[in-house]
């Protein structure tokens, strides 16, 4: 039995071999393969975009074309309102831009694109899990990942399908990264029922840790040794991975680092460049972006090469070395759902002999939707919250359960193993962490918050100023000061001061300093935002400020609808000819 052991093993040792001389002579081939493939999708997706009526879908060679939301027929206005309903972001615009990644800004600091490449020696697996997912959204995250990283340091993609009822997405990116790039980098994975974020994700992280081993002897590592998790609605930028990885190396493995997380607007889908922001959190245990410590940005900005320390991360972007990941723990599977892990996972990698950093030059964007469109909601959020708290916050969780007294009242299962893992891996207290990572966080009774926030600039130009009314008609747009007021039509020789109305080139329709006009389902009055979404407008006619006004984000432009003697402002598709015109008069 020993001998035909031993015979056994000899033969796989030379099987071995041969795999290593068959991989290093088919490295080259690969990698020629791959530009062919990525120079053919760029033809055939031309030629297919060349055959669309709607001269929008070549939005991949723009940055942003702004009537690519416009709707045109009632049919389309149905997909607008079943796909946010399903995805809480606009699939129209979504699936008119593409499959295929697209120009986007390059929002690094200069000094990143002279990122030193060649020490770089690792190769990544990247882990993406979805439930009911967007085609066009999750496919556009694996064509960035595919276009803008380098070969060498792409080991795979493992795509987890979470259980979805659509089962025909996971098959369809099979075929298309089968068509345009290297279908043996991508790996398909299903669970047959719906496990939750946090378990899909470890599913898919302990597929990205496997190896052939036979005897215990170690053939050879199948996948790469940096995991790194991202989210199915995500565009990476240029330059991405690079900056993660010089990080773990730094670190000596130890470092949970995270790119700068971009937004993607979820109505124009946009993509805007963000400020530099670390993650907190406050007592509820809800994360929370907030300003940088003044002095750090200064260094920040002199050597942005560096990652720098953030007290908690987002969640759901960053990159970890495999073994670090595993010997720390993983996510605890015993959250449900969504909510919480990433304060977990932040809390554990500090206390634990680690560190969490965000690196400068690696962004990546991400859509964030205005709502969660499944999942267990606000219940799981909290279970989870109090499994955070019992396990780590030690005597700090008084502050916690005050804050959110109802929590007392949850037992969460399962606690057991987690405290054994915390005093496996010898961890510092709360107390420390609270001191040594994140001392500007409020101590109820114990010290006030040195948390700094900020607010952007006001770099805002008015184009226009006077009345907005409808041409041919004696009716102007009458505002309120009340957040959530219906915008109001009214005869123009009425003497309310509350006529005069303001057009700025970030496309916002103000009624004072601090209101806007908000194109939701019926036209109302709300609070700011820089106009983003909802509140951006345009004027068909470019560069004037007179014509049909059209919602960038909803694709329907302002109307009135006349009943009687009562005048309503309402969203029609501007194709119909009842949709009037409008102008600034005095």
């Amino acid at each position: 039995m020993r001998r035909n052991i031993g015979s056994i093993i000899v033969l796989l040792c030379v099987a071995a071999c041969l795999v290593f001389y068959y991989v290093a002579i088919s490295v080259q081939e690969e990698r020629t393969m791959q530009k062919a493939r990525m120079q053919s999708s760029q033809r055939m997706v031309a030629a297919h975009k060349s055959k669309d009526r709607d001269s929008t879908n070549q939005v991949a060679a723009d940055l942003f074309i702004e009537n690519i939301s416009m709707i045109h027929t009632e049919e389309e206005l149905q997909q607008y309102t079943l796909g946010y309903k399903a995805h809480a972001f606009n699939q129209l615009v979504s699936d008119r831009i593409g499959l295929q990644s697209r120009d986007i800004p390059d929002t690094r600091p200069v000094k990143c694109k002279e990122y030193p490449e060649s020490h770089v020696q690792h190769q990544v697996s990247v882990v993406i899990c979805y439930y009911n997912e967007a085609l066009s959204t999750l496919m556009r995250t694996v064509s960035t990942i595919f276009k803008r990283t380098p070969p060498a340091l792409l080991k795979e993609i493992i795509v987890v399908d979470d259980g979805s009822t659509d089962k025909e997405i996971l098959p369809e990116v099979e075929r298309l990264v089968a068509k345009f790039y290297l279908e043996s980098k991508l790996h398909g994975l299903r669970s047959d029922e719906q496990q939750g974020l946090i378990r899909a994700r470890m599913f898919g992280a302990r597929y990205a840790t496997g190896l052939f081993i036979v005897y215990d002897v170690y053939l050879f590592d199948c996948s790469g040794d940096i995991l790194i998790f991202l989210d199915s609605h995500c565009e990476v930028n240029n330059g991405w991975v690079e900056p993660l990885l010089a990080e773990i190396d730094r670190s000596n493995r130890t470092a949970v680092v995270s790119p700068v997380v971009e937004t993607i607007n979820p109505d124009t889908f946009e993509y805007e460049e963000s400020q530099l922001m670390r993650g907190g959190f406050n007592w509820g245990l809800h994360f929370a972006w907030e300003s940088l410590p003044h002095p750090w940005k200064f260094f920040i900005l002199q050597d942005p090469l560096r990652a720098y320390p953030s007290p908690t991360i987002s969640g759901g972007l960053f990159a970890v070395d495999r073994d670090f990941f595993f010997a720390l723990g993983g996510y605890d599977e015993r959250m449900e759902e969504w909510g919480g892990e990433n304060l977990e996972l932040s809390f554990r990698t500090w206390m634990c002999g680690g560190e969490m950093g965000i690196s400068p030059c690696s962004r990546v964007g991400h859509v964030f939707r205005h709502r969660r469109p499944y999942g267990g909601g606000n219940n799981a959020a909290l279970l989870n919250s109090v499994r955070v708290a019992r396990v780590w916050l030690d005597e700090f969780i008084e502050h916690f359960y005050a804050t959110r007294s109802f929590a007392k009242q949850l037992t969460p299962h399962g606690l057991t193993e987690r405290v054994k893992l915390r005093e496996t891996l010898k961890c510092k207290s709360f107390k420390w962490y609270l001191n040594k990572v994140y001392p500007e966080l409020p101590i109820p009774g114990v010290r006030t918050s040195r948390i700094q926030y900020s607010r952007p600039d006001d770099h805002t130009v008015e184009l226009a100023r006077g009345k907005l009314s409808v041409a041919g008609l004696n009716i102007c747009l009458r505002g309120d000061r009340k957040k959530g007021s219906p915008l109001v039509a009214v005869e123009c020789t009425d003497k309310t001061p509350d006529l005069i109305w303001s057009f700025n080139n970030q496309g916002e329709i103000r009624f004072d300093k601090r209101m806007c006009l908000d194109g939701s389902v019926l036209p109302r009055v709300m609070k700011c935002d820089g106009g983003r979404g909802l509140q951006r407008w345009s004027f068909l006619k470019q560069k004037q400020v007179s014509g049909k006004i059209y919602n960038i984000a909803v694709g329907l432009c302002l109307s009135i609808n006349q009943t009687g003697k009562t005048f309503d402002a309402v969203l029609k598709i501007c194709d119909h000819p009842s949709v009037q015109t409008f102008k600034f008069s005095n």
